[in-house]
C-alpha cells in the first residue's frame, strides 16, 4: 500500500482549510485596502480645498489694493493676536512718495519701523501712542507726497480696512 493522498469520493466536496481561511480574508484585505484608499484621496482632497481656500482668501485680500500696496497685515477682516504687527509692504512712485500709517484714528507713523517698501508697527507696551485691546480696529495707510518742511504732506491716495485682534 502506497501513500497516496486521499482521493474525494465522487460528490464529496473537501474544503481545504487554507483555502476557505484565504477566500474569507481576501475580501476583508480588498474591503480594507479599498476604505484606506478612499480615506487618503478624501484627506488628500481636503487638504488641497483648504490650501485653496488660504490662498483664495489672501489673493481676495490683496485684490481689494491699490496699486501702490502690496500686502497689509492683518489681512482686511482678519483675525489676529493682540501682540502682532501691522505690516504694510507699498511701491512708492518716486523719492518723494512715502506712507502714513493711522490705527484707530492715531497716526502712528513716527512708531513704526520704516524701511524702503515696508513699514512695520510693532504694538509693544511704550513704544505704541495706546493699546490696542482685543476687539475690532480701523487702520488706513495714506500714500502721500512730500511736503516742504512746515507744510501738509499731499495724500495721493488711501487704503482702509478693519481687523480684529484676539
Amino acid at each position: 500500500v502506497g501513500t497516496h493522498p486521499a482521493r474525494p469520493h465522487p460528490g464529496r466536496v473537501v474544503h481545504d482549510s487554507t483555502q476557505s481561511k484565504g477566500e474569507l480574508t481576501m475580501p476583508r484585505n480588498r474591503i480594507l485596502g479599498t476604505v484606506l484608499a478612499v480615506l487618503l484621496l478624501v484627506a488628500a482632497t481636503a487638504c488641497q480645498a483648504e490650501e485653496t481656500a488660504a490662498v483664495t482668501a489672501e489673493e481676495r485680500a490683496t485684490a481689494d489694493l491699490p496699486d501702490w500696496l502690496n500686502r497689509v497685515y492683518p489681512p482686511p477682516g482678519a483675525e489676529a493676536a493682540v501682540n502682532d504687527a501691522i505690516q504694510v509692504d507699498y511701491d512708492v512712485a518716486g523719492p518723494d512718495q512715502t506712507v502714513r500709517l493711522s490705527v484707530d484714528g492715531v497716526d502712528v507713523t513716527a512708531y513704526a519701523d520704516i524701511q524702503p517698501g515696508e513699514l512695520q508697527y510693532d504694538m509693544d507696551e511704550g513704544r505704541a501712542p495706546a493699546e490696542l485691546d482685543p476687539g475690532t480696529h480701523a487702520a488706513m495707510v495714506e500714500l502721500v507726497d512730500a511736503a516742504e518742511y512746515g507744510e501738509q504732506p499731499e495724500v495721493l491716495d488711501r487704503f482702509e480696512w478693519e481687523f480684529t485682534l484676539l
